[in-house]
This record gives structure tokens, C-alpha cells and sequence, in this order.
């Protein structure tokens, strides 16, 4: 029962925890304006950005877990794709044999029915 409780604590923990941000300028040159960590010109104020998310780059275990992940899903749909190309292959046979079939005359002898 410790476990839910403290995986809520450490939830609490991180939410309380502010983000360390860097500030944000907004620059204006000849009509565009950008966004950047750099001031443009001495003196420039830092943009306030409300409800701006802050996210820190992957690590590296992090990102060969994303790799890992993408190559399974490659893995698993190129599965299905082969599996669905197999199916539609044998379905093709079949239906090519029944229109086969509906259109030549039954091949086999007729057999004579014999009075007793």
C-alpha cells in the first residue's frame, strides 16, 4: 500500500516543483518577429509567455527507448502488412478457382444409373 502513496507524493512533489525556465525574448526585424534565448538588442526585456511549457531534451536512454519502440512498431506493421498480402493472395486463388469453376462444365463423367 506504500506504493500508491508515494508514487502520489512524488506526483505532488514534481507538480510543485516550478519549471526552471530561461527567458524568452521577442524580436522584431524588418516585420517578422522571432523568438529566441539571446536578447536582439541591449536592454530588451524578456517576453512573458503565460501557460509556456518547458520540456527538457530526452536523454539518452530515453531516446534509445523511443528508438526501440518505433522499430517494434516497423516490425509489427511490416508483420501484419506481410500477413494481410499473404491472405489476399490465397483469397485471389480461391475466388480465381470458383469463377474457374462457374464457368467451365462439370469434368467429371456423368455416371449411367443402372435398373435392377
Amino acid at each position: 500500500m506504500n506504493l500508491p502513496r508515494g508514487v502520489a507524493v512524488l506526483s505532488v512533489v514534481m507538480c510543485a516543483m516550478p519549471a526552471a525556465a530561461k527567458p524568452v525574448y521577442k524580436c522584431e526585424r524588418d516585420g517578422a518577429i522571432t523568438y529566441t534565448d539571446q536578447p536582439c538588442a541591449s536592454g530588451a526585456a524578456a517576453a512573458e509567455l503565460p501557460g509556456l511549457i518547458v520540456t527538457t531534451p530526452p536523454t539518452a536512454s530515453q531516446r534509445d527507448l523511443a528508438r526501440e519502440h518505433d522499430a517494434r512498431l516497423a516490425r509489427d506493421r511490416a508483420e501484419r502488412d506481410a500477413a494481410d498480402a499473404q491472405w489476399l493472395e490465397q483469397h485471389e486463388r480461391r475466388e480465381a478457382a470458383r469463377e474457374q469453376a462457374a464457368e467451365s462444365p462439370d469434368q467429371r463423367p456423368k455416371r449411367k444409373r443402372s435398373r435392377k
